[in-house]
């Protein structure tokens, strides 16, 4: 986070120095930075070790906002139980457990559940993936690994703690 107030030193070269540095970081937060990532899930119960055919990510931040892209595509889930969870390359600002649909490939899911999204839990780098109904009741219910594979592609947009990015 860029200060609000610079007390610049009385050192006329290390002035200059200070200006260049503020100025680096102003044009860094306002133009944003592309960075790759290696996506990973793990199961909530045991976290496994599934095996990737496809582990694809980009992460764009700019100021305090950052597009997340991925593609996981998995052909074991090497133990991995429970429910399945994404590992983010960021820490999530504080705000609502933000919600993105998520695109799906050979994944089998539950009778009435149509599609799945995925849940950004803030304070954490963490992202559930649930089930989601059209039909009334139940809308939301966790993914498990109960399929052995499967690809999910997504694209997350969310704030994030300047200060606690997880790279």
């Amino acid at each position: 986070m860029i200060p609000l107030t610079t007390d610049l030193s009385k050192d006329a070269e290390e002035a200059r120095i200070q200006q260049i540095d503020n100025y680096q970081q102003l044009a860094s937060l306002s133009n944003g930075r592309l960075e790759e990532w290696t996506p990973t899930m793990y199961g909530s119960t045991t976290h496994g070790t599934p095996t990737y055919n496809t582990q694809q990510g980009l992460y764009f931040i700019q100021g305090v906002m950052t597009d997340i892209w991925f593609a996981i595509n998995w052909a074991t889930a090497g133990s991995a139980a429970g429910n399945l969870t994404l590992d983010l390359p960021v820490i999530i600002s504080k705000g609502p457990n933000w919600v993105f649909p998520l695109i799906i490939s050979a994944v089998s899911l539950t009778a009435n559940y149509t599609h799945i999204s995925i849940q950004v839990i803030n304070n954490t780098a963490t992202g559930l993936i649930y089930e989601v109904s059209a039909t009334s009741g139940l809308p939301m219910k966790a993914l498990t690994w109960a399929k052995t594979s499967g690809t999910i592609w997504g694209h997350i947009r969310v704030p994030i703690k300047r200060d606690l990015s997880r790279r």
